[in-house]
């Protein structure tokens, strides 16, 4: 065996030992490496048995040959067909891969809230102004559920980034084995799981860093002028702020020179960087102006040093562990590379352009992801750093192919195919897990026993997925661990809500008395404390709490209307009759009032009082006079 091959055999083995050993430990701090332990236990051992069967030279060889076979067929067949039309077509094929595959459940990220954001016609997001926009666009004019709309914008951009990954690899390598070699890296990333109908605000922003990418490549090669990265990171910001790291490397690029060019520096590039830069704070202005939650830049980013509550920091063991995490799930093809540029690249030329460019993309992009606070947990919010790999694995390609054809190798072709092999271990559980809502729903758990402090969010998510699957008694469950955790307002009153739902309605009222506790001027939770006692058949009670809810706001027709049956329950029609006119002159048109009233007339034994009533309404809505006829039919009145 060359040496090449043995650094390759070696790292690739440890690569995939790794995670096999890593899948007997959910519950541990290696969701980045642990999916494997969420497969059925025999497909889960003929992937790391081939995976490192592919790995011994002569198996390799083996697999190689007919695969280069198909691939030689292929491109031959395909030779007369314009480069890019080829591309568009691979293009739209992968869609099909995409949806097929898409995840079933929204529990990574904020899902369900960016979903919930859209139906509630939410109009503007303050980290992602235009993904929001073109999502809440697409969804009005697509007549789609929110979800569905994500899903499929998200398959959509499965195909401009798979475009854009043949792209670069046709930029980076000089024949067909390199392209392969760099399309497979780019395309086994863990970060590929955002196009697999995944709702969330950072599938876009990545296609608009890649596409910045590759326009800075051609920059540097004298194909294209800067407004072409620099339009695109403009783009890529707009969708979502996480771009904004990437700004010094468009600075690099304005005090650049392209490959045609000859002016040692140049100002016109440097003044064009300049003014998308002014773009973007000008952007940034406008957005923290319009901000409804004014939030002080130091909550973005890891404290220096932790708390009794939250020990989580910047230099604590959990934390340097989950950006480890982070890049394993993401790049894993790109790690090993960077081994085999380690042991062989003798001297890295910064004098390279491009190197220079991709070490400061690097640089940046590990800061960002050092730096700032995964709220959500790193684990949970691993889609907010999802392009931070990509920098430096584009350095290792580079650097990497560099080494391959100054040393004239001769084993690309093992390389190729252990890569492809470890890749495909790292990556395909990953995307097997979010797409069977089992597996998901089993390791989003595990990852909620993390990081304790920070899980509180985590059960929310779970909670509402349970409620939307109908399962209350374990929507309730999860409301009393987010309330363990966190007590808040929300979690005191979604937790009394699934008490209420179940019949346990002691328990409701305990919940409901605690979101007082928390929020005395909680309108809500007056008036759920009051349905509450009502249900405990403690009328006084309930009576005093929605004269509260009305006390917090008079203008709350439902609390009226209870607290008139609560009164028709203790025999004082009277006073129902009083609250329900009360009801009716803060909204004349508020049909149940009317209903209510009947019902009372009819029992005390004088049902044609309520015909004025009904005649003044029906002057206001004549459009309700076949429902007005239907109940005093019911109640056996002989309109007028």
């Amino acid at each position: 065996m060359s040496r090449l091959e043995k650094v390759v055999l070696f790292t690739c083995s440890a690569m995939v030992l790794i995670h096999a050993a890593a899948s007997f430990f959910p519950e541990a701090r290696l969701w980045g490496i642990n999916q494997l332990g969420y497969m059925p236990f025999i497909p889960r051992w003929m992937i790391v048995i081939l995976a490192l069967a592919l790995l011994v030279p002569k198996v390799n060889r083996t697999f190689y040959d007919p695969l280069a076979r198909v691939f030689n067929l292929v491109e031959s067949s395909l030779r007369r067909i314009n480069r890019y039309s080829k591309y568009i077509l691979f293009s739209f094929a992968s869609i099909i891969l995409f949806w097929v595959f898409k995840t079933n459940t929204h529990l990574l990220g904020d899902g369900s809230l960016r979903a919930g954001e859209i139906l509630a016609g939410k109009e503007l997001s303050f980290t992602a102004p235009l993904d929001f926009y073109l999502h809440a666009l697409s969804h009005r004019y697509l007549s789609l559920e929110a979800p569905q709309t994500y899903s499929l914008l998200s398959c959509l951009a499965g195909a401009f980034f798979v475009f854009l990954a043949l792209s670069l690899s046709y930029v980076l390598g000089k024949d067909s084995k390199e392209k392969v070699l760099a399309f497979v890296i780019l395309t086994t990333t863990g970060s590929v799981q955002l196009f697999f109908g995944y709702v969330e605000s950072y599938t876009l922003v990545y296609v608009g860093i890649m596409a910045y990418f590759l326009f800075s490549l051609w920059f540097l090669e004298g194909k294209c002028s800067l407004m072409f990265p620099g339009m695109a990171l403009f783009f890529s910001i707009g969708l979502h702020l996480s771009a904004l790291y990437l700004l010094p490397s468009l600075v690099y690029l304005g005090m650049s020179k392209s490959e045609t060019e000859k002016r040692p520096f140049n100002f016109e590039n440097l003044f064009g960087a300049i003014f998308v830069i002014l773009l973007v704070g000008g952007g940034l202005f406008i957005l923290s102006t319009h901000n409804p939650e004014k939030t002080s830049l130091a909550s973005y980013f890891v404290s220096f040093s932790g708390n009794q509550q939250d020990p989580y920091s910047l230099f604590s063991g959990a934390h340097l562990l989950d950006v480890i995490n982070e890049q394993l799930l993401l790049c894993p093809a790109g790690i090993i590379l960077w081994v085999v540029v380690i042991f062989f690249a003798r001297k890295i030329d910064f004098k390279d352009r491009v190197v220079t460019f991709f070490v400061i993309v690097s640089f940046f992009s590990l800061v960002f992801a050092f730096t700032v606070d995964p709220k959500l947990g790193y684990a949970r919010d691993w889609d907010l750093f999802s392009s931070t790999g990509l920098g430096f694995t584009l350095l290792g390609i580079y650097l990497g192919f560099s080494y391959f054809r100054q040393a004239n190798v001769k084993k690309l072709n093992y390389v190729i195919l252990a890569l492809i092999a470890t890749a495909f271990l790292s990556t395909s559980p990953w995307i097997y897990v979010n797409a069977h809502e089992d597996k998901a729903v089993e390791r989003f758990k595990d990852l909620l026993s993390v990081d304790l402090e920070r899980s509180a969010y985590g059960h929310e998510i779970l909670a509402r997925y349970y409620r939307d699957m109908g399962l209350a008694k374990e929507e309730m469950e999860e409301w009393k661990k987010a309330l363990s955790v966190l007590k808040i307002e929300r979690y005191a009153g979604n937790l009394g809500g699934s008490y209420l739902k179940l019949g346990r309605y002691q328990e409701a009222a305990e919940a409901f008395g605690l979101v007082l506790r928390i929020n005395p001027n909680s309108l809500l939770g007056y008036y759920n404390l009051g349905i509450s006692l009502a249900h405990l058949g403690k009328y006084d009670q309930a009576k005093k709490q929605y004269q509260m809810a009305i006390d917090k706001d008079p203008y709350f027709l439902e609390a009226y209307m209870n607290l008139a049956v609560l009164f028709s329950k203790t025999g004082d029609d009277v006073e129902a009759l009083g609250v329900l006119d009360s009801a009716i002159r803060i909204n004349p048109d508020y049909f149940p009032a009317y209903e209510n009233i009947a019902a009372i007339y009819q029992r005390i034994g004088n049902p044609r009082e309520v015909i004025p009533l009904f005649r003044a309404y029906l002057e206001r809505n004549p459009e309700d006079y076949q429902r007005i006829e239907e109940l005093l039919n019911k109640m056996n009145i002989e309109s007028d």
